[in-house]
């Protein structure tokens, strides 16, 4: 896994900033935007994102004018991408940033490129990007929940066969690396869904600060993973490179990834489908305090981080 040297420092704590940084090397700049909305119960939340759908930052419990550590509870990876398609970008993601376990984006590269950038309208952001003959045009949702919906459209004279959509991400619950992430599986043993939490359950309830990641077919129907993965961030990543993963059940405490793989099917010439990721927070009640008062030293450590 050869990565370009190129690192994308994100900006010292101590100069006044956007909720959301923009990168500004090769091949960039890339604009990550806010996308703003609630969660449950009305909560306020501000999710950054850019074109390619990638994320590293999501403040859960408000929305700051300025960057605030001790807001930011995802201070890792959020990534989509499609396996069976040529892409440079070793992991197959759209986006050609990545953090890599780290608090410092890397330039991994990608095939991919932007069509239209980011959109924000309301507390929905658009954008589209194209490789080759397909073109994606991601809708990203905050509205009690997340979702991030992928319109495929094959715009060759060709059947597309055997592509495969995913999620990859390394989320460090309340700006924190101890985390445990568990796949949830029906009585015969397939994935729905996988959890990021200390204390998780699979329906959804009783997270403390931390979520859950599902998706949704073309139809509006819970997809069923065909292949998942939990585990270290280099773990997670060598399994997108090879396109191998184990299945497993369970992963950490500590600085752990996961990913979920979809099958799309065929995508018949000039035709379209769509698939949308669905990550969802759900705090207990009277834990917001101490989500709150959890992360406030973390933001000291986090601060340093991003000198």
């Amino acid at each position: 896994m050869l990565l370009l040297a190129l690192a994308v420092a994100r900006p010292a704590m101590s100069a006044t900033q956007q909720p959301c940084e923009t990168a500004a090397s090769s091949p960039g700049p890339l604009t990550i935007s806010p996308i703003n909305g609630t969660l449950n119960n009305g909560i306020l939340s501000t999710y950054c994102q850019s074109a390619y759908g990638w994320s590293d930052t999501w403040f859960v419990k408000g929305q700051p004018a300025n960057y605030s550590g001790a807001l930011d509870v995802l201070s890792g990876d959020d990534a989509p991408g499609i396996i069976g398609l040529t892409n440079s970008n070793p992991y197959k993601m759209f986006t050609p940033y990545l953090d890599r376990g780290t608090y410092n984006a890397q330039n991994i590269g990608t095939s991919w490129t932007i069509v239209n950038n980011v959109a924000i309208a309301g507390n929905t952001a658009t954008s589209t990007i194209q490789l080759a003959g397909i073109r994606v045009k991601i809708t990203t949702t905050l509205n009690g929940g997340f979702t991030e919906r992928l319109d495929i459209t094959n715009t060759t004279s060709a059947a597309i066969s055997n592509l495969r959509v995913f999620d990859y991400f390394n989320f460090h619950p309340n700006g924190g690396t101890n985390a445990t992430v568990t796949s949830c599986s029906t009585a015969t043993g397939t994935a729905t869904a996988i959890t990021i939490t200390g204390v998780s359950n699979c329906n959804g309830n009783g997270w403390r600060g931390n979520g859950m990641m599902t998706g949704t077919n073309a139809a509006g129907q819970l997809a069923t993973a065909a292949a998942w993965q939990v585990g270290t961030v280099t773990q997670i990543l060598n399994a997108l490179s090879t396109n191998t993963f184990t299945n497993n059940t369970s992963a950490g405490p500590g600085d752990v990834a996961g990913v979920l793989v979809w099958n799309l099917g065929t995508i018949a010439a000039g035709a379209s489908t769509s698939f949308t990721i669905n990550k969802f927070i759900v705090p207990e009640p009277g834990t917001l305090g101490l989500l709150a008062f959890g992360v406030v030293g973390l933001a000291l450590f986090r601060a340093s981080r991003r000198a």
